[in-house]
């Protein structure tokens, strides 16, 4: 007897507004803020960090953790790959309020001085 295949299972919702900071290796420490609009595993928007602003898209792979994107800035050259990893909290049975979060690694080409690093985001959350 045949099994039947798994159903796929959709990604996490990540909708919303996200902030944390970068840890630039050149450029030192500084605010990174995303807003995101997601349609399945593809998720696009804009983005905030430091003085610098622009678009971006991604997706987020099959397992529903792991997510890629691209951020381009305003009017400059600058473009940045990024990968990371969703941390989605299981509800807790208090009180206690959980929130999302992403932490990963980037590369930047032609940003002012900025190269690669580490970020992290949190999920905004309305109580």
């Amino acid at each position: 007897m045949a099994t039947e295949p798994d159903k796929k299972v959709p990604p996490p919702d990540i909708a919303g507004d996200w902030s944390g900071s970068i840890v630039d290796d050149e450029a030192g420490t500084t605010s990174f803020a995303i807003e995101v609009f997601q349609k399945h595993n593809k998720f696009m928007g804009t983005w905030t960090a430091g003085s610098g602003s622009g678009s971006y898209k991604g997706t987020i792979n099959s397992n529903g953790e792991d997510l890629k994107f691209k951020l381009k800035q305003k009017g400059s050259k600058c473009s940045v790959s990024a990968q990371g990893t969703i941390q989605i909290p299981v509800e807790a049975p208090d009180d206690t309020v959980t929130v999302p979060t992403i932490e990963g690694t980037y590369k930047a080409k032609k940003c002012d001085g900025v190269t690669k690093g580490t970020f992290t985001l949190t999920m905004a959350v309305v109580l």
